[in-house]
C-alpha cells in the first residue's frame, strides 16, 4: 500500500471504501486474553512489515468496550493505518502520541466529513443560518436528507466557501503536531449527491457535476498549499490530479 504525501506529488491517492474492521483471531499475540480477543487485527504487520497492510476505518469509539478500555491505544496501535473521528478522539481523551509510541509506523488520519453533514466541532463555529446556506438542496428547493438521517453540503454556495472554510479549518486543527499524519474526507466525489442543484437553477445537470468537481479539486489543492506534508485521502472518491 502506498501513500503519496509529499508536496511534490500530483496525483492524489484515494481510498474508496478502504475500510476493515476489527478481526478475529490473535496471530502471534504474547498475552493469551489479547490473543483471544475478537476485536484484534489478526496479524501484527507494524511489527514485521508484512503484508497485507491492515486499515482500521474506526467509528466505534462512543461503545461501551472501547470507553471502558484503558489500553485503546495500545488496541488502535495494531493497525498499520487508522482512521478516526476527532471529534471523538477529544471526547474521549485518546493519546495520539501513545498510539505512535507503541507503533512508530502508523498512519493517523482525521475522519473529516465533506459531502456530508459536519463535524459538530466545525458545526459550532457556524451559526444556524450560515450552516443552512451549506446545505444541499433538491430541484424544488427543498433540503435533502440521507436515509441515515443527515444531510448534504453544498460545495458551490458562495463561491466555494464549503470547501475554502474547510480547508482552512482542516490546516488549523488537524495537524502533525496534534497527531494526525492527515485527513479522509467522507463523501469525496465528482458528481453532485442526490440529484442535487448546485446552483439552484431549478436544474440536475453536467454543470452540478462540473461545479462539485471543481469544489473537490479545489479543497484539495487548498489544503496541500496549506499542509503539504499531509496525506490527503477520501471516501468513495477518485483520482484528482492539480
Amino acid at each position: 500500500m502506498e501513500i503519496k504525501s509529499t508536496s511534490t506529488t500530483k496525483t492524489l491517492f484515494v481510498f474508496f471504501m478502504c475500510f476493515l474492521v476489527s478481526c478475529g483471531g490473535g496471530g502471534e499475540e504474547s498475552n493469551e486474553s489479547e490473543a483471544s480477543n475478537p476485536y484484534l487485527p489478526l496479524t501484527n504487520s507494524y511489527q514485521k512489515n508484512t503484508y497485507p497492510k491492515l486499515v482500521n476505518y474506526f467509528h466505534n469509539m462512543w461503545q461501551e468496550k472501547y470507553q471502558d478500555r484503558i489500553d485503546v491505544a495500545k488496541y488502535l496501535a495494531k493497525w498499520d493505518v487508522v482512521i478516526l473521528n476527532p471529534d471523538e478522539v477529544e471526547q474521549f481523551n485518546v493519546d495520539l502520541s501513545e498510539i505512535k509510541k507503541l507503533n512508530p509506523k502508523i498512519k493517523i488520519l482525521a475522519w473529516i466529513p465533506y459531502g456530508q453533514e459536519p463535524l459538530n466541532s466545525i458545526k459550532s463555529t457556524l451559526t444556524s443560518d450560515e450552516l443552512d446556506a451549506l446545505k444541499l438542496r433538491n430541484t424544488s428547493g427543498e433540503i435533502i436528507s440521507t436515509y441515515w438521517g443527515g444531510y448534504m453540503m453544498n460545495p458551490f454556495t458562495n463561491n466555494y466557501e464549503w470547501p475554502n472554510f474547510l480547508a482552512d479549518w482542516v490546516a488549523e486543527n488537524i495537524t502533525i503536531h496534534k497527531g494526525y499524519d492527515g485527513v479522509l474526507f467522507d463523501w469525496f466525489v465528482n458528481f453532485t449527491p442526490y440529484s442535487g442543484d448546485l446552483n439552484n437553477d431549478g436544474l440536475n445537470d453536467g454543470t452540478d457535476n462540473s461545479l462539485y468537481e471543481s469544489a473537490t479539486n479545489l479543497l484539495a489543492q487548498q489544503l496541500r498549499d496549506k499542509q503539504p506534508g499531509i496525506i490527503i485521502t477520501g471516501n468513495a472518491g477518485f483520482p484528482i490530479k492539480f
